[in-house]
């Protein structure tokens, strides 16, 4: 029996990277609702001030 080299499947983005991209797409919805005077969702102000200490700027 021959063994095959397979590639796995591909797995998870790793959470380090998955927080860094979501705070980047945090901070581009409040500049948007900022420049359009919106109201800016307060659960998004909390993830942001959680990513911010977490991952850092």
């Amino acid at each position: 029996m021959k063994m095959e080299n397979k590639k796995p499947p591909l797995g998870i983005l790793p959470r380090k990277i998955h927080d860094s991209m979501r705070l980047e797409g945090l901070k581009a919805a409040i500049i948007r609702y900022v420049n359009a005077s919106c109201e800016i969702d307060p659960e998004w102000v909390k993830e942001y001030n959680e990513l911010i200490k977490k991952v850092g700027d």
